[in-house]
């Protein structure tokens, strides 16, 4: 890293009244770069009043510059002072600069136009203080269109190529490597200048707007886009493609081409070649006609001061004799800077009227000319947004990809990196959705069980007074029977696609009243169960059908509000999220982008999920335990131990099989579908089939009479059938004499009643 020593004299000869008095910074070259000579920065060596001042060379690249100031600003280094950061950095380095409302006075920071001003300001805080501005402009041969008979300079894009075609074949018979137009097309950031401005100028919006909006994907910018792409067949030829604005100029320079576009301080070089100076012109940068405006983009550099620099007074004094309205002039005049102050504004006022040479003053730059990029909205990402675009259009110039290629990847990735990967508009994402196949099995699956449901709800509507049934309480086998129909029903909502936040809602009650309802008329009409069964024969009171409806409906309206206060926990966020499947990469790493697949699917508050989930359990834990309580009912009708058993086993199987799998597969559609109905569908046909089937079986196998014999209202043990239910062993210990009947005659009685006592 090359340093050299710079001693500053003072003015007045020494330290006076506490201020530091520096000499006149802008005799140095080293201290505002000098023409196109390297920046640098001012490092303060010591905390002294009298402090020794040394610079750095910084790379001649801005990126590498931005690249070189970060690593610094990171180290804290303490002799950094002084800084030249570009108009577009101070969004990305404010963290590292000091207050400037700090360091100058209230005159010397009012001073600068008020979009200069803006550009410095970051969250409130003025980092920086203006030094120059810049904007693109068009420089172009007056000797060259008068001799091809035009008599003014291009105004709009049709214009220019007209004007550069004609020249360019005119002149490449004696000069095979002329151009009629030359520009920045490098993959760098000067390319995202030259993009701005045709975007811009063509009516195509702003690339990325204030708001944060990304406006690059429209039918303007497309325009704009395939005319550049054109050009480097035509008019600027492939080799534009590696320009920067250096080579830009040594081909204008050169005598090599018509038209340039380039940056006010090449007005210093053209003069210098003598003869040419004379012979170009300067004139604002084309638009696509009628209904559109010509626009530069806004350039330029400020002066900061960093943080972590230990003098801090000795860094503020040399920034306000850089940025002073002295400094400003000299460097207009000497190299073309333009200047940021209000009255001295673009060189408002400094040129010399006589002068018949090449001047920025021969070109009215009206207000709206300059467009500033977009670093405010992008910050403190704008250097990674910025390679977004200049990479993917410099693709396209290369016809690596096509310019609507371009502009989709400039438009995916700038959305993906300034809103995140759920932002991404649809043209920029891929859905993964389940196989055909996997829908046809789930909607034959929820087919099958909803009918065979339904047929078991037709020979209970069918047989409600036969002993088997009234024994099982009718009113809750339906019950039962239509929380099994919500259950499968659930499937078909899961499955809806797209995926909304009214889908997933729907899923949700679905799945949580179906599975409540269906659970809950089980084991209330168990726990009557037990509640008999513990009866002494003193006991009076019958838990009737009413009694348990009302509790299952206190229960139901739990969980209602259980959903409820999901709902608002969940907020107005919804649901419906997209899962990408892809790795979220840097989005500048790829010159072009992939569309992202991605899987819909229910993206709920952890909260309810987990109130929900316990609710469930806490169910089938006390379901279990009843069933466990009822293994020695004598009574065989009324002993449902064993089916609710198998019910309870099938619902711990599914579930531990299920909901790790499903967890693992999110990003698999179609396995996640297939075993969501696969699930439900075994827990369902379990559940209803081992409560039902044994008892129809006993209603095809015995007469009712037989029946009657069974449950309890005769002791004689050897009507009882051995195998329809299993072998139901007695009671541990014995009830007294006329408990079975009692037993009986009070569940019967409670099944058959509607809320009296006795």
């Amino acid at each position: 890293m090359a340093m050299h020593r710079l001693w500053l004299a003072l003015l007045s000869g020494g330290y006076l009244a506490g201020a530091l008095k520096l000499s006149n910074l802008s005799s140095c070259t080293t201290c505002y770069g000098g023409g196109n000579s390297d920046r640098v920065t001012i490092n303060i060596m010591d905390d002294s009043a009298d402090p020794i001042l040394t610079t750095t060379t910084l790379p001649h690249d801005v990126n590498d510059q931005f690249l070189y100031l970060t690593q610094h600003f990171q180290a804290k280094d303490p002799q950094m002072a002084v800084v030249f950061i570009d108009v577009i950095w101070p969004g990305d380095l404010a963290e590292h600069l000091s207050d400037m409302s700090t360091l100058l006075t209230e005159a010397q920071l009012e001073a600068p136009v008020d979009n200069e001003r803006q550009f410095a300001t970051v969250n409130g805080v003025q980092v920086a203080a203006p030094w120059f501005i810049d904007s693109g402009f068009l420089y172009y041969r007056k000797d060259l269109l008068a001799k091809y008979n035009f008599d003014h300079p291009p105004t709009t894009w049709a214009e220019l190529e007209h004007m550069a075609q004609t020249i360019q074949d005119g002149e490449r018979p004696s000069n095979n490597a002329f151009v009629g137009y030359v520009w920045q097309g490098r993959a760098y950031e000067g390319l995202t200048c030259d993009v701005l401005e045709l975007v811009t100028s063509h009516g195509g919006g702003n690339v990325v707007e204030s708001d944060k909006r990304v406006t690059v994907n429209n039918p303007a910018a497309l325009k704009a886009l395939r005319r550049m792409v054109h050009w480097t067949d035509t008019i600027s030829g492939p080799a534009v493609t590696g320009y920067t604005e250096t080579e830009t100029l040594n081909m204008y320079l050169g005598m090599n081409a018509a038209f340039m576009r380039n940056w006010p301080y090449a007005i210093s070089n053209i003069r210098a070649t003598g003869a040419l100076g004379s012979l170009t012109g300067i004139t604002l940068l084309p638009n696509d006609g009628p209904g559109t405006t010509s626009h530069g983009t806004l350039g330029g550099f400020m002066v900061a001061v960093s943080k972590s620099a230990t003098n801090q007074r000795a860094a503020a004094h040399a920034v306000s004799v850089i940025v002073s309205e002295q400094t400003q002039k000299w460097n207009f005049h000497r190299i073309n800077y333009m200047p940021v102050n209000k009255d001295i504004y673009f060189g408002r006022g400094l040129c010399n009227a006589s002068d018949s040479g090449l001047q920025v003053c021969d070109v009215a730059v009206p207000e709206n000319y300059t467009v500033p990029r977009w670093s405010t909205a992008a910050s403190p990402n704008y250097q990674d947004s910025s390679a977004v675009v200049y990479n993917a259009v410099n693709a396209a110039l290369l016809k690596k990809i096509s310019p609507e290629g371009a502009l989709l990847t400039m438009e995916c990735q700038l959305v993906q990196m300034l809103h995140g990967i759920q932002a991404l508009p649809q043209q920029c994402i891929q859905a993964v959705e389940a196989k055909q196949w996997a829908w046809v099995i789930n909607i034959v699956l929820v087919a099958i069980g909803t009918v065979a449901v339904v047929i078991v709800l037709g020979v209970i509507a069918a047989y409600t007074h036969h002993p088997v049934i009234a024994s099982a309480s009718p009113l809750f086998c339906v019950t039962i029977c239509l929380g099994a129909i919500m259950l499968l029903l659930s499937n078909i909502t899961s499955g809806t696609l797209p995926v909304s936040s009214s889908s997933c809602w729907s899923t949700a009650w679905l799945t949580t009243l179906g599975f409540s309802l269906m659970f809950g008329a089980l084991f209330f009409k168990t726990w009557r169960v037990t509640q008999v069964f513990s009866m002494t024969s003193t006991s009076k009171h019958i838990i009737s059908n009413v009694d348990l409806a009302v509790r299952l409906a206190a229960f139901m309206l739990f969980n209602v509000a259980l959903l409820a206060v999901w709902m608002v926990i969940q907020g107005t966020t919804s649901p419906a999220r997209k899962v990408f499947q892809a790795p979220q990469q840097c989005p500048s790493a790829s010159l072009t982008f992939t569309l992202l697949p991605y899987v819909d699917q229910c993206d709920y508050h952890p909260a309810g999920l987990y109130a929900i989930g316990l609710v469930m359990a806490a169910v089938i834990a006390w379901g279990t335990m009843l069933a466990y309580r009822t293994r020695n009912v004598p009574l065989l009708l009324f002993n449902e131990s064993k089916h609710i058993a198998i019910c309870m086993y099938t619902v711990a199987i599914v579930s531990a099989l299920a909901v790790p799998t499903l967890v693992a597969m999110v990003g698999n559609p179609t396995v996640s579908l297939l075993i969501r109905t696969t699930a439900t569908f075994l827990l369902v046909l379990a559940c209803v089939g081992s409560l039902f089937i044994p008892k129809f079986l006993i209603m095809s196998a015995y007469t009712i009479a037989e029946i009657k014999a069974m449950d309890g209202s005769t002791n004689n043990q050897q009507t009882r059938p051995p195998s329809v239910l299993g072998d139901h062993k007695p009671a541990s210990t014995q009830m007294r004499t006329g408990a079975q009947g009692n037993f009986s005659s009070a569940i019967r009685g409670a099944a058959s009643t509607t809320g009296s006592t006795a």
